[in-house]
């Protein structure tokens, strides 16, 4: 058995403290720590005491390290990702890709002479990424999307005037109309939308809606400008208990908005923004 160095990730939605708790060190940290990457991903591979990267050890001998069933499959290379999150704030409305708009989209982006690390850049490599994340401790998201029916009828119930075209798009046309004509939204109208939902939201202090309505509210404080808000009207919501999981299919919709979990997916950083 070899042991791994792993590297952190620091980015804003991080915490500073969840990490460094969960690593035994001191804690709160100068920045917030979001991501701990366990794998051979060439971006952010683990390292061996002696300097060599994951990848480094499986490439000298791929049977060896992965077993004849592995390399006959995937090929020589760790076919997963391994990462501990530490969420202190909201992530972006996300989805992954499948395997097919993967292979185009990192083509595409390849020939255009796009850097993989520039921040326009949204296929770093041209595999699907699929994930599972276990909650370690109690952990909430958006993830796909509400019934039709269920959606309208928190729509009629928050009665928000800038949203009667939604509503009724979505009636008539589902959730790709309705989609659609969130991102159709002239930029000048966006936050009078947004603000109108935030306060109609945080009014609502019953029923099964309530923990969703909460972050709308909350989303719309923070991000007064952005549609995304209103994306996540279509969204369903949903609360993981420690040890509890959440499958997230390739082209699936989502955002973690707190809490600590492990989270394994096919060994990609693809990532398609949507607010």
């Amino acid at each position: 058995m070899l042991a791994l160095i792993n590297e952190i990730r620091r980015y804003a939605w991080g915490s500073q403290t969840a990490m460094a708790e969960f690593l035994g060190r001191k804690a709160p940290t100068a920045e917030p720590e979001a991501e701990l990457w366990i794998g051979a991903y060439p971006a952010c591979p683990s390292r061996l005491a002696d300097g060599r990267t994951l990848q480094e050890l499986i490439a000298a001998d791929p049977t060896a390290a992965l077993g004849a069933a592995a390399v006959a499959r995937f090929g020589p290379r760790l076919p997963f990702l391994l990462k501990v999150l530490t969420i202190g704030a909201p992530l972006s409305l996300q989805a992954h890709p499948d395997a097919g708009r993967a292979e185009q989209g990192f083509a595409a982006e390849e020939a255009a002479g796009v850097p993989l690390d520039h921040p326009s850049r949204n296929y770093r490599d041209p595999r699907h990424k699929p994930e599972m994340l276990c909650a370690l401790t109690p952990v909430e998201a958006f993830c796909g999307f509400r019934a039709v029916p269920e959606t309208v009828a928190l729509l009629d119930e928050l009665a928000v005037a800038e949203l009667a075209g939604l509503r009724d798009t979505l009636s008539v046309g589902g959730l790709p109309d309705a989609v659609r004509w969130i991102f159709d939204v002239p930029n000048a109208e966006v936050e009078g939308a947004v603000s109108a939902v935030g306060k109609a939201a945080s009014k609502v202090g019953s029923g099964p809606d309530v923990p969703a309505l909460q972050w709308i509210s909350r989303l719309a404080d923070k991000y007064p400008d952005d549609r995304g808000v209103l994306l996540t009207l279509l969204c369903g919501f949903i609360r993981l208990e420690p040890g509890e999981a959440l499958v997230v299919p390739a082209g699936c919709l989502h955002a973690y908005l707190a809490g600590v979990g492990v989270e394994i997916m096919a060994e990609s950083d693809n990532v398609l923004r949507g607010g």
